[in-house]
């Protein structure tokens, strides 16, 4: 093989005939001191004219080891962390195998592929990186395997107007969603630290929660969010570490935190001048005192609980109108019934009327106030599904489960006459507690993992998968403890 040397890699032809497609990292060969040779590459390649033969894995000047399996380019040199380097396929829906054993993607994973749409993270995968400037990305599916959510991993992704971030998640890096398009965002209780600039100008968010567990907020955290209009706190002390210019260019931020919390939240200087409420529910949204058929109003969220006390010994009635403008149908009490599923509704208070209008004593109803628009949820499956088994196979005289140190097989025959599709999700424990299902992410029909920690205790969970617009998912199952085998 002649020696050849090779930059910025587009493509790379040996001279045996051997196109080498993108991998967005340098690769050099080798002659004397000066040039590095690919040693071999294993995968995708197509023949340009002349010889043959395939190369399956290569060095880089700095010597790092590098091997292609189908669509991907792995760090192996340490097996107990691979690394994912960079995605090489065409597709614009990637699905990442679990029998990689991948457990970081470096910040090159996607490099310039703009066109991709849709990611699904493997199960194992413990640090996200890589998707940085993929402006048609609009849905990316993360396990509850990840603990990291890694510096600038989301940036520019204008696309993305919501991620669902799993209960196993402790550290938001530096800048991972700024510039992001999202519209709404769920910081799951299991955060600790969200860095510096995590969410800078993510122009459309209008609310957050911080959860108790996060004890630093870095310097420029939610800075330009303009729209952002109500943040709650939900610890009464606030957190240890607090950067400099965290809602900089927040102008019309009102701030909610735990009753007796206020005075503790005016001392951060970085809070100076802020506009800080107590008793500070999370404000009326899509999701909040909702089920299929009905909606109950919290009273403690900060519009209804500040009507509340600024009439308070007057009476009020409540409206609901399916229709942004009129339509509005008042009651006595704050909970509705009998509504539509998947359906939206908007809320409104206002002061009862005194007397009858044909009397001198009548006083008109106040002015209607609006609360916010609540969805209903889908229909409600009526059970879950059965608990489930693992998978069984006779030897002769003998039944051997199929647990192994990184996979477990269920067994689908549990769920053949159930006439609805099943789906499963899978979690070792969280904080040294069981896990609990409504905080699992990655539901996955195949009932097979892989790419699991070996002599590890897992909770494996059950439910119906939802049905079209119709159906929600089904309550979980109880959970089903598997020990995998030891390595």
């Amino acid at each position: 093989m002649k020696n050849y040397k090779f930059g910025k890699i587009s493509r790379v032809i040996l001279s045996a005939g051997i196109l080498l497609a993108s991998t967005g990292f340098s690769v050099y060969s080798k002659q004397g001191d000066k040039l590095y040779e690919p040693l071999a590459y294993e995968g995708r390649a197509e023949q340009t004219g002349g010889g043959s033969g395939l190369i399956t894995d290569f060095t880089t000047p700095q010597g790092a080891s590098y091997t292609a399996r189908e669509d991907y380019i792995l760090d192996e040199s340490n097996p107990g962390r691979i690394i994912l380097m960079s995605y090489i396929g065409t597709d614009t829906d990637v699905v990442i195998p679990a029998d990689l054993n991948i457990k970081e993607m470096s910040q090159e994973t996607f490099g310039d592929r703009y066109d991709i749409t849709s990611v699904v993270i493997a199960h194992g995968v413990e640090t996200v990186n890589g998707f940085q400037c993929l402006f048609a990305l609009a849905s990316v599916t993360i396990p509850d395997s990840v603990t990291d959510i890694g510096s600038l991993a989301f940036y520019r992704c204008r696309n993305l107007t919501s991620v669902t971030i799993p209960n196993s998640v402790t550290n938001i890096g530096g800048g991972a969603f700024s510039s992001c398009g999202i519209t709404s965002f769920t910081i799951p209780e299991s955060v600790i630290n969200i860095e510096r600039g995590a969410f800078y100008e993510c122009s459309k968010l209008t609310s957050l929660r911080i959860p108790e567990n996060v004890k630093s907020i870095g310097d420029n955290a939610f800075s330009s969010c303009k729209l952002l209009s109500g943040v709650t706190f939900d610890s009464s002390v606030p957190p240890r570490t607090f950067g400099d210019n965290v809602f900089e260019r927040c102008d019309n931020l009102t701030i909610y935190v735990p009753a007796g919390a206020k005075a503790a939240y005016q001392a951060v200087p970085q809070l100076k001048g802020r506009t800080i409420i107590e008793n500070g529910a999370p404000a009326i949204n899509e999701s909040e005192g909702a089920t299929d058929k009905s909606v109950a109003l919290n009273k403690k969220s900060p519009a209804l609980s500040a009507f509340l006390a600024a009439n308070q010994g007057k009476a009020v009635e409540y409206g609901i109108s399916p229709q942004a403008d009129g339509g509005v149908i008042w009651q006595k009490s704050n909970k509705f019934t009998k509504l539509k599923p998947n359906t939206q509704y908007y809320f409104y208070v206002r002061t009862k009327a005194k007397g009858t209008e044909a009397k001198t004593n009548y006083e008109p109803p106040g002015e209607a106030q609006f609360l916010g628009k609540i969805k209903t949820l889908r229909n409600s499956q009526p059970k879950a599904p059965k608990k489930p088994k693992v998978l069984q196979i006779s030897d002769g005289n003998k039944k051997i489960p199929q647990v192994f140190p990184a996979e477990i097989q269920l067994d689908a025959s549990v769920y053949a006459s159930a006439g609805k599709e099943v789906e499963f999700a899978i979690s070792a424990m969280v904080y040294g507690k069981a896990p609990k299902p409504s905080a699992l992410a990655d539901w996955r029909s195949e009932p097979k993992f892989t790419g699991l920690t070996p002599n590890t205790q897992y909770f494996i969970f059950a439910r119906y998968k939802e049905i079209g617009e119709q159906y929600e998912p089904s309550k979980p199952t109880g959970a089903l403890k598997v020990t995998t085998a030891k390595g």
